[in-house]
């Protein structure tokens, strides 16, 4: 396995483990190795002015375009993004610059299908650690649980699985609101999602049904043929329904130790993530998401980040901050990103 690795640097290791602990992360990190895949450990900037994905993202997009003899670098050109900042390694691009690319590159292929067609042959360059985390749960509910919990680590993205009283399971993973609607945005996440779980349930599992924001197209044929009869469009959210035969299902790979010691250490990332400053940027970050809303009154932010308004005022006023200097700056942030410019002066 390359160099890299989340435990290659022995100043990350999240805890100091035992000989039993690092022979199986050794097995582990072998089983990998001949699978080509390298385990990595980004953390996403959690107070970035607005939603922002890994450019690991677009992985697949260049090979299907290529297949079709379509210019990828002239698709990145026309939505503003170097081609050469994509071989420099992991870099960023906002949401919104990844549904443009998407929106151009269906157009290009003429393709109404072209997320669900890269969604389904989604193969990332690298793993994040919280992938592995989903992989070693004892169970997919365990699983998803985590992935819900660890995704913003590399994607500001909503996500959360719900369970009902009868115990089947809603896995959420929607854009940001406020977002712009991208019908191709919605395709490529849930195929995605379907194909990640198809690797521990088998390759012909199907979700119980799947849920879209977008409203239903002309034709629907590939989203039968990917994820079964049950389609619902223009819902709340995008998801995958599961049974509770499905989440109760065990994992090929579950390995309770190494389980452990992974969730530990993408605790340890969040908090990376959040810095010292952990309310003050997950307000931010909240705002940011939810600008679209209107006026959000602070007793609606402290109650989204679990906290009292008091909490949340005192932790504000240690950072030099009122609630009203944090919601200007944030919505001037914002402001100079949509102008294309985020050295702008505001006054301009």
């Amino acid at each position: 396995m390359k160099d890299g690795g989340i435990f290659d640097d022995k100043s990350a290791d999240p805890m100091r483990m035992s000989s039993t602990m690092s022979a199986t992360i050794d097995r582990k990190r072998s089983e990998n190795s001949q699978h080509g895949v390298a385990l990595s450990d980004p953390v996403l900037p959690a107070d970035s002015p607005e939603p922002q994905l890994w450019t690991e993202a677009l992985a697949g997009v260049d090979v299907l375009l290529h297949e079709r003899e379509i210019s990828f670098s002239r698709i990145l050109e026309a939505a503003r993004i170097a081609p050469d900042s994509l071989q420099a390694g992991r870099g960023l691009i906002p949401v919104r610059t990844f549904m443009d690319i998407m929106n151009r590159a269906s157009q290009a292929a003429q393709d109404p299908d072209f997320g669900l067609h890269v969604g389904e042959r989604y193969s990332p360059p690298r793993r994040h650690a919280y992938y592995y985390v989903l992989s070693n749960a004892a169970c997919l509910r365990e699983g998803l649980e985590s992935a819900a919990k660890y995704l913003r680590l590399v994607a500001h993205l909503d996500c959360a699985l719900t369970i009902s009283e009868e115990g089947t399971g809603f896995f959420l993973v929607s854009p940001p609101r406020g977002s712009p609607a991208s019908a191709h945005f919605n395709c490529c996440s849930m195929a995605r999602w379907q194909r990640r779980i198809c690797e521990f349930l088998g390759p012909e599992w199907k979700p119980a049904a799947v849920s879209f924001l977008h409203e239903e197209p002309d034709d629907i044929s590939e989203y039968v043929r990917i994820f079964g009869p049950d389609i619902r469009f223009s819902q709340p959210d995008n998801g995958l329904h599961l049974t509770r035969a499905d989440l109760d299902t065990p994992l090929p790979d579950a390995d309770p130790a190494l389980f452990s010691v992974l969730q530990d250490y993408c605790d340890r990332l969040l908090h990376q993530q959040s810095g010292p400053s952990c309310p003050v940027q997950a307000a931010r970050q909240y705002i940011t998401r939810n600008a679209a809303a209107g006026q959000i009154e602070i007793e609606r932010v402290a109650e989204a980040l679990g906290l009292g308004v008091g909490t949340l005022k005192k932790a504000l006023a240690e950072n030099g901050l009122t609630y009203r200097d944090l919601l200007d700056s944030t919505r001037k942030d914002l402001a100079r990103v949509y102008l294309g410019d985020p050295e702008l002066p505001f006054s301009e």
